[in-house]
C-alpha cells in the first residue's frame, strides 16, 4: 500500500504564487518517483478532480537544466479538507499570511486523526515556528520544521515549473528522540526526491541566509532583469551587496547573545556572507568566472516577485525584507536602500496594472538613493581589502628575492 501525502498550499486570487508553485513542484517530484499518492488541498479553495480537466499536467524540471517531466492531474487527488484525515503525512507550504489561519483548520483534521507527522516547508522565516507552536503534540502529531532553499518560478510561456537554484535544497531540523519513530519514514520518502536534503539542530541561520541571498529576486524586479542577468550586472550586484550589508547588521544585532549568524550553506558551502558581499563588487569578468566555478549562476528566468506582480498577485516581500526592516527600526539601525527598494515594490504592488511604475523609473530612484548616501560602507571595505591584497602580493616577490640574495 502506497503512503498518502497531503500538501496544503495557498490558493486565493490575490496571494503570491510562491506557495502554489512550490506545492505543485513537490507534487511532481513525489508523483514521478511512484512511491506515494498525493492529495493537493488549496487552503482557500477546495478544488476536486471533477472540476479539473483530466488531460492537464504539472510540467516541471527537478533542476533548471534537467529534462522536463510531467505529472498528470489524473494521478493527483485534488481533495477537500476532509480528505486529509486519510493521509500519512501532511506538508504545509502556505504563504506567510495564511499560516495562522491554516493551522486552525489543520487542528480540526487532527481531532479525528492520530499520530500524523507534519512538515512545515513554508517560504519565509517565522512560519515554521508558528506551525510548531500551534500543532505539535496535538493528538500525537509531530511537527518538523524545514527551510526551503529555493523558489519555484513558472515560465510564463510554457508553464514549466523551474527551481531558482542549480541544486535545490531543503533543510530540516534534526529529529528529537520522540519524533524519530513517527517522522523518520516520511523523511526517507522525501529523500527519494531529486532534492538535496540536509539536517541541522538550529535552522534559523539558514532561513535568514536564504532571505538575504534572495535580494537577487528583489533587485531583479527593480531592474526588470532575469536572475542570471542581474547577477552579471555590476549595478544590480552593487545594490544587492548594499542591501545584504544593511540586513546583516540588523540580524547580527538582533541575534546578539544567541551565537548565530546568517548562513549561506543552502546556496554554497564555500562563501561566507562577507565573502559573498565582496564577490558582488568584483569586476564583471571576474564575477562571471567565480560564479561559474562555484555554480552560483542562476537560471535565466524572472524572479518570483516579478512573476507575482506580472500576474496581478501580491508578493511575500512584506514577510521577508519587510520583516528585517521592521526589526531594523526597532533596533534603530538605518536601512536606507532596503527601505527604498521595499517601498517602491509595495507602492507598485498596490497600484492597478494600468498605472504601475516602469522598472526604469524604479531603478533610477534606487541609484539616486545610493548616490545620496555617499560611498557605501561595504564598498569602502572592498577597496580596503583590495589594497591590502595588492600590498601583500607585491611584498611576497620582494621577500622571496631578498631571501634568494641571502
Amino acid at each position: 500500500m502506497k503512503a498518502s501525502v497531503g500538501i496544503i498550499y495557498s490558493d486565493s486570487l490575490v496571494s503570491s504564487f510562491e506557495s502554489r508553485n512550490l506545492a505543485f513542484y513537490l507534487t511532481g517530484l513525489l508523483i514521478s518517483k511512484g512511491h506515494c499518492l498525493v492529495k493537493l488541498v488549496g487552503y482557500q479553495n477546495d478544488l476536486t478532480n471533477s472540476q479539473l480537466p483530466s488531460n492537464q499536467r504539472i510540467l516541471f524540471k527537478s533542476t533548471p537544466y534537467s529534462k522536463t517531466e510531467e505529472a498528470p492531474y489524473s494521478d493527483i487527488t485534488f481533495g477537500y479538507w476532509s480528505s486529509l484525515q486519510e493521509c500519512h503525512l501532511l506538508i504545509i507550504v502556505v504563504n506567510s499570511d495564511d499560516t495562522q489561519k491554516c493551522c486552525q483548520r489543520v487542528k480540526d483534521i487532527l481531532q479525528s486523526s492520530k499520530n500524523i507527522p507534519i512538515f512545515s516547508l513554508q517560504r519565509g522565516v517565522r512560519n515554521s515556528a508558528i506551525v510548531k507552536d500551534e500543532l505539535n503534540g496535538r493528538n500525537g502529531s509531530q511537527v518538523v520544521e524545514g527551510v526551503v532553499g529555493f523558489a519555484v518560478i513558472q515560465q510564463e510561456k510554457t508553464n514549466i515549473l523551474i527551481p531558482s537554484l542549480l541544486f535545490p535544497t531543503i533543510l530540516f531540523e534534526r529529529l528529537a528522540k520522540e519524533q524519530i519513530d513517527l517522522c523518520e519514514g516520511p523523511l526517507n520518502l522525501l529523500e527519494s526526491m531529486d532534492l538535496e536534503i540536509y539536517y541541522r539542530k538550529n535552522i534559523t541561520p539558514y532561513a535568514w541566509g536564504i532571505v538575504l541571498y534572495e535580494h537577487i529576486h528583489v533587485v531583479s524586479y527593480i531592474y526588470n532583469l532575469t536572475l542570471r542577468k542581474s547577477i552579471l550586472n555590476s549595478h544590480t550586484r552593487l545594490v544587492i551587496s548594499i542591501m545584504t550589508r544593511e540586513c546583516t547588521q540588523v540580524l547580527s544585532k538582533a541575534a546578539r547573545g544567541n551565537g548565530w549568524k546568517p548562513d549561506l550553506y543552502l546556496i554554497t558551502t564555500v562563501l561566507t556572507f562577507w565573502m559573498w558581499e565582496m564577490s558582488l563588487l568584483l569586476p564583471d569578468v571576474i564575477s562571471v568566472i567565480l560564479y561559474f566555478i562555484l555554480r552560483l549562476l542562476p537560471p535565466d528566468i524572472i524572479s518570483y516577485i516579478q512573476f507575482d506582480l506580472n500576474n496581478g498577485r501580491n508578493s511575500n516581500i512584506e514577510f521577508t525584507l519587510g520583516d528585517i526592516i521592521k526589526t531594523g527600526k526597532r533596533l534603530n539601525i538605518d536601512m536606507p536602500i532596503c527601505e527604498k527598494v521595499y517601498n517602491l515594490i509595495i507602492e507598485n504592488q498596490n497600484k492597478s496594472s494600468s498605472v504601475k511604475y516602469h522598472s526604469n523609473n524604479m531603478a533610477s530612484e534606487v541609484e539616486k538613493a545610493i548616490a545620496s548616501i555617499g560611498r557605501p560602507v561595504v564598498v569602502k571595505e572592498f577597496y580596503y581589502w583590495l589594497l591590502r591584497a595588492l600590498a601583500v602580493s607585491s611584498i611576497i616577490p620582494i621577500l622571496l628575492f631578498l631571501y634568494y640574495l641571502s
